[in-house]
Protein backbone atom coordinates (compact mmCIF):
# COMPACT_ATOMS: atom_id res chain seq x y z
CA UNK A 1 0.00 0.00 0.00
CA UNK A 2 3.38 2.31 0.68
CA UNK A 3 4.32 1.57 -2.64
CA UNK A 4 1.55 2.17 -4.50
CA UNK A 5 0.98 5.95 -2.54
CA UNK A 6 4.33 6.76 -3.46
CA UNK A 7 4.06 5.73 -6.83
CA UNK A 8 0.97 8.08 -6.75
CA UNK A 9 2.11 11.17 -5.48
CA UNK A 10 5.35 11.02 -7.49
CA UNK A 11 3.01 10.62 -10.89
CA UNK A 12 0.90 13.16 -9.38
CA UNK A 13 3.84 15.38 -8.83
CA UNK A 14 5.69 14.42 -12.02
CA UNK A 15 2.12 15.62 -14.07
CA UNK A 16 2.08 18.91 -12.14
CA UNK A 17 5.58 20.08 -13.10
CA UNK A 18 4.77 19.32 -16.80
CA UNK A 19 1.67 20.95 -16.44
CA UNK A 20 3.30 24.06 -14.54
CA UNK A 21 5.81 24.14 -17.68
CA UNK A 22 3.79 24.45 -20.24
CA UNK A 23 1.20 26.65 -18.63
CA UNK A 24 4.16 29.30 -18.39
CA UNK A 25 4.46 28.62 -21.95
CA UNK A 26 0.98 29.73 -23.03
CA UNK A 27 -0.79 33.36 -21.54
CA UNK A 28 -3.92 34.48 -22.40
CA UNK A 29 -3.95 38.22 -23.93
CA UNK A 30 -6.24 40.35 -25.24
CA UNK A 31 -5.74 41.23 -29.24
CA UNK A 32 -5.17 44.55 -29.52
CA UNK A 33 -7.41 46.57 -32.05
CA UNK A 34 -4.65 48.18 -34.37
CA UNK A 35 -2.60 45.22 -34.64
CA UNK A 36 -1.42 42.79 -37.23
CA UNK A 37 -4.73 40.99 -36.55
CA UNK A 38 -6.80 43.61 -38.00
CA UNK A 39 -5.36 43.09 -41.67
CA UNK A 40 -6.22 39.53 -41.42
CA UNK A 41 -9.46 37.53 -42.03
CA UNK A 42 -10.59 36.67 -38.20
CA UNK A 43 -12.51 33.60 -37.38
CA UNK A 44 -15.45 34.58 -35.99
CA UNK A 45 -14.61 33.05 -32.02
CA UNK A 46 -10.83 32.25 -31.18
CA UNK A 47 -8.83 32.54 -27.95
CA UNK A 48 -5.67 34.54 -28.35
CA UNK A 49 -2.18 33.66 -26.42
CA UNK A 50 0.90 34.47 -26.18
CA UNK A 51 3.71 31.92 -26.22
CA UNK A 52 6.86 31.71 -25.04
CA UNK A 53 8.22 30.30 -28.25
CA UNK A 54 12.24 29.91 -27.44
CA UNK A 55 10.95 27.62 -24.23
CA UNK A 56 8.53 25.75 -26.27
CA UNK A 57 11.38 24.85 -29.10
CA UNK A 58 13.45 23.70 -26.35
CA UNK A 59 10.82 21.74 -25.58
CA UNK A 60 10.93 20.13 -29.27
CA UNK A 61 14.33 20.25 -29.89
CA UNK A 62 15.65 17.08 -28.71
CA UNK A 63 12.07 15.12 -29.94
CA UNK A 64 12.28 11.51 -31.07
CA UNK A 65 10.84 9.93 -34.27
CA UNK A 66 8.40 7.43 -32.56
CA UNK A 67 5.65 7.94 -30.01
CA UNK A 68 8.09 6.83 -27.58
CA UNK A 69 10.25 9.10 -28.08
CA UNK A 70 8.19 11.82 -28.77
CA UNK A 71 7.72 15.02 -25.81
CA UNK A 72 4.64 16.06 -23.86
CA UNK A 73 3.56 19.64 -25.38
CA UNK A 74 0.33 21.41 -23.53
CA UNK A 75 -1.93 23.44 -26.21
CA UNK A 76 -4.69 26.00 -25.69
CA UNK A 77 -8.19 24.96 -27.51
CA UNK A 78 -10.78 26.94 -28.47
CA UNK A 79 -12.47 26.53 -25.35
CA UNK A 80 -9.39 28.00 -23.61
CA UNK A 81 -8.62 24.66 -21.81
CA UNK A 82 -5.26 23.32 -22.26
CA UNK A 83 -4.85 20.04 -23.83
CA UNK A 84 -1.81 17.81 -23.41
CA UNK A 85 -0.56 15.82 -26.70
CA UNK A 86 2.85 13.40 -26.84
CA UNK A 87 4.72 14.68 -30.22
CA UNK A 88 6.94 12.96 -31.94
CA UNK A 89 9.12 14.71 -35.52
CA UNK A 90 6.43 13.55 -38.60
CA UNK A 91 8.25 11.60 -41.54
CA UNK A 92 5.48 12.30 -43.56
CA UNK A 93 7.35 16.24 -44.45
CA UNK A 94 7.34 16.00 -48.91
CA UNK A 95 11.41 16.42 -49.68
CA UNK A 96 10.60 18.85 -52.00
CA UNK A 97 9.08 21.08 -49.30
CA UNK A 98 12.09 20.63 -46.83
CA UNK A 99 14.37 21.58 -49.82
CA UNK A 100 12.23 25.03 -50.66
CA UNK A 101 12.35 25.72 -46.97
CA UNK A 102 15.05 23.99 -44.99
CA UNK A 103 14.01 25.04 -41.65
CA UNK A 104 10.47 23.77 -41.76
CA UNK A 105 10.05 21.32 -39.00
CA UNK A 106 7.13 19.09 -38.65
CA UNK A 107 5.51 16.99 -35.93
CA UNK A 108 2.65 15.00 -34.86
CA UNK A 109 1.04 13.20 -31.83
CA UNK A 110 -1.58 11.84 -30.39
CA UNK A 111 -3.87 13.69 -26.95
CA UNK A 112 -2.97 12.06 -23.41
CA UNK A 113 -6.89 11.64 -22.61
CA UNK A 114 -8.32 10.57 -25.40
CA UNK A 115 -6.38 8.62 -28.99
CA UNK A 116 -9.35 10.40 -31.00
CA UNK A 117 -7.93 13.57 -30.69
CA UNK A 118 -4.49 13.72 -33.01
CA UNK A 119 -2.21 16.80 -33.77
CA UNK A 120 -0.02 17.99 -36.23
CA UNK A 121 2.11 21.29 -35.73
CA UNK A 122 4.78 22.76 -38.38
CA UNK A 123 7.29 25.46 -37.66
CA UNK A 124 8.46 27.89 -39.97
CA UNK A 125 10.04 31.24 -39.67
CA UNK A 126 6.82 32.71 -38.98
CA UNK A 127 6.11 30.80 -35.84
CA UNK A 128 4.47 27.65 -35.30
CA UNK A 129 1.17 26.31 -37.21
CA UNK A 130 -1.44 23.46 -34.96
CA UNK A 131 -3.87 21.45 -36.57
CA UNK A 132 -6.09 18.97 -33.99
CA UNK A 133 -8.50 16.64 -35.44
CA UNK A 134 -11.12 14.62 -33.30
CA UNK A 135 -13.68 12.64 -34.37
CA UNK A 136 -16.18 15.39 -34.24
CA UNK A 137 -14.38 18.43 -34.90
CA UNK A 138 -10.96 20.11 -35.67
CA UNK A 139 -9.00 23.01 -34.81
CA UNK A 140 -6.66 25.16 -35.41
CA UNK A 141 -4.11 27.39 -33.76
CA UNK A 142 -2.45 29.97 -35.98
CA UNK A 143 0.59 32.15 -35.43
CA UNK A 144 0.38 36.08 -35.80
CA UNK A 145 4.03 36.27 -34.93
CA UNK A 146 6.65 34.42 -33.43
CA UNK A 147 4.87 34.78 -29.97
CA UNK A 148 1.20 35.87 -30.40
CA UNK A 149 -1.00 32.99 -31.74
CA UNK A 150 -5.46 32.85 -32.23
CA UNK A 151 -6.70 29.39 -31.47
CA UNK A 152 -9.92 28.50 -33.45
CA UNK A 153 -12.48 25.64 -35.03
CA UNK A 154 -13.04 25.30 -38.51
CA UNK A 155 -16.13 25.71 -38.06
CA UNK A 156 -15.46 29.44 -36.97
CA UNK A 157 -13.84 30.20 -40.30
CA UNK A 158 -15.30 32.71 -42.46
CA UNK A 159 -16.30 31.47 -45.42
CA UNK A 160 -14.12 31.52 -48.66
CA UNK A 161 -11.57 32.41 -45.75
CA UNK A 162 -7.97 30.40 -46.28
CA UNK A 163 -6.58 28.11 -43.54
CA UNK A 164 -2.94 27.67 -42.94
CA UNK A 165 -3.59 23.89 -43.11
CA UNK A 166 -6.26 24.32 -46.23
CA UNK A 167 -4.39 22.68 -48.71
CA UNK A 168 -3.32 19.98 -45.97
CA UNK A 169 -6.29 18.27 -45.20
CA UNK A 170 -10.17 18.09 -46.17
CA UNK A 171 -11.40 17.50 -42.71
Amino acid sequence: MRKIITCFVLLLSYSCQVQQGNNVLWQPIVPKKKSKEAQLELPLKFKSYQLKENTFSKILENTGNTPETGKLIIVPNPKGAMQEFNVWKSKTVDPKLLVKYPNLQAYQGVSTSTTTSKIRLEKSKSGYEFMVIKTSETWFGTSINTSHYLFYFKKDLPKGSKSYWKNKTNH
